[in-house]
C-alpha cells in the first residue's frame, strides 16, 4: 500500500511538472512569433469592427461596425488611421493628432498614455495575457495557420471588468502574422473585431504637414 501510495503521487508530480513544461514552451513560442522583428519590416494592421448592442438599450438589437487601420515602422513609429481622426508618433517621441481639423501637437502626458499601449512591442496586443493555448497548425479555408487563443483584460470601467478573447493567426513558415480575431462582451455589448495583416516596405512615417 505504502508503494502503491508513493507511486501515486511520484506519477501525479510528473503530470503537474510536464503540465507546467508545456505550458513554459507555449507561452515561449508565441513570444516567440509575436515579437516584432524589425528586419520583416513596416506592417500594417487592417482592423474591422463590429458592434452589437443588447436588446434591452434603445439601439436594441442595432449592429453597427467601424473601420481602422494602424501602420508600424519599427522601432518605434506608428499611424493610426479611423474614419474620424489620425494620429502619428514617430520614433523620437513626438507626436500629433488630427481629428478633422489642424494638426496639434501631442501633450507629455497624453503622448504616455499613447505609448502605454502602443503596438510597438508585439504585434498582438498581449496586456493582462491568460488562457493562452497553442493550438499548432490549423487548416482554415485550405490555408494553415499557426495558431494561439488567449484572453486579454482591460482595466475596471465603471460598467465592470472587461475580457478579451483573442485568435491569433500566424504563417507557419515565415513565422509572421497573417490575421486575427477578437470578440468581447461588455455588460451585453458584442465587440468583434477582424485584423489583416499585411507587411509593406513602402510604408513610410513622418511628420505631417502643418
Amino acid at each position: 500500500m505504502l508503494r502503491t501510495g508513493i507511486e501515486l503521487v511520484l506519477a501525479g508530480s510528473m503530470v503537474l511538472a510536464s503540465t507546467a513544461i508545456a505550458r513554459a514552451d507555449c507561452a515561449a513560442e508565441f513570444g516567440d512569433v509575436n515579437r516584432i522583428k524589425e528586419t520583416a519590416g513596416p506592417y500594417e494592421i487592417a482592423t474591422t469592427l463590429s458592434i452589437t448592442y443588447p436588446g434591452d438599450t434603445h439601439r436594441g438589437g442595432q449592429a453597427a461596425q467601424a473601420v481602422h487601420a494602424i501602420q508600424v515602422v519599427p522601432p518605434q513609429s506608428f499611424r493610426i488611421r479611423t474614419r474620424s481622426a489620425e494620429v502619428v508618433v514617430i520614433g523620437n517621441g513626438k507626436g500629433w493628432a488630427n481629428a478633422g481639423g489642424p494638426w496639434v501637437e501631442v501633450t507629455k502626458e497624453k503622448m504616455a498614455d499613447l505609448l502605454e499601449d502602443a503596438p510597438l512591442s508585439g504585434y498582438f496586443a498581449v496586456k493582462g495575457q491568460s488562457d493562452l493555448q497553442c493550438q499548432g497548425v490549423r487548416t482554415i479555408d485550405g490555408m494553415p495557420y499557426l495558431t494561439f487563443v488567449y484572453s486579454i483584460g482591460a482595466a475596471t470601467n465603471p460598467r465592470g471588468p472587461q475580457t478579451t478573447r483573442i485568435t491569433a493567426y500566424f504563417d507557419p513558415v515565415t513565422r509572421l502574422p497573417i490575421g486575427g480575431q477578437s470578440l468581447a462582451d461588455v455588460t451585453g455589448t458584442r465587440m468583434h473585431a477582424e485584423m489583416v495583416y499585411r507587411f509593406d516596405p513602402s510604408i513610410r512615417i513622418d511628420p505631417p504637414s502643418p
